[in-house]
C-alpha cells in the first residue's frame, strides 16, 4: 500500500517473496544486489561424528556437501522461474550492482575485527571463497 501511494519508495526482498506479495506491480524496477545469501547448515553432534569411522565421517561429509550442490543449484532454477515470471508481468531487471568497491571498503574493518578478535582469523578471505 505504502508503494502505491507513494509513501516509500522502494523495498527489499528476496525474489520469490516479493513476487508472491505482488511487488512488481507498483514497483517494477528491481535491481539484483546479491546481498542475502541463503545458507545451509549441516549439524551433528561432535561426539557421535568423532566415534564414526573415517570412511563413514567421509561419506557424511560427502552427502551433506551433495545436498548443500542440490539445495543451491535448486535455488538459481527457482530464482531464474520468478525472474522469467516477472518479466512476463512486466518488471524491469536492471543489471546487478557492481559489489567490489564496497567489498574493497570493508577490508581495513574486517582486518580491525580481526585483530580486536570479534573475527576469526582469514574469515574475510574464507567468505570470498563463497559463491
Amino acid at each position: 500500500m505504502a508503494l502505491s501511494q507513494g509513501l516509500a519508495d522502494g523495498i527489499e526482498n528476496p525474489l520469490p517473496a516479493g513476487y508472491g506479495m505482488k511487488f512488481h506491480q507498483v514497483a517494477k524496477y528491481i535491481i539484483p544486489t546479491g546481498h542475502i545469501r541463503t545458507v545451509t547448515t549441516f549439524v551433528i553432534n561432535e561426539k557421535k561424528f568423532n566415534s564414526l569411522s573415517p570412511e563413514y565421517q567421509q561419506i557424511i561429509r560427502d552427502v551433506a556437501r551433495a545436498g548443500d550442490e542440490y539445495f543451491v543449484n535448486l535455488m538459481k532454477v527457482e530464482k531464474d522461474k520468478v525472474i522469467e515470471k516477472l518479466k512476463a508481468e512486466g518488471a524491469i531487471i536492471l543489471p546487478p550492482i557492481d559489489v567490489t568497491p564496497l567489498q574493497k571498503k570493508l577490508i581495513p574493518v574486517a582486518r580491525e575485527m580481526e585483530e580486536k578478535g570479534k573475527w576469526s582469523k582469514g574469515l574475510w578471505e574464507r567468505i570470498q571463497t563463497i559463491e
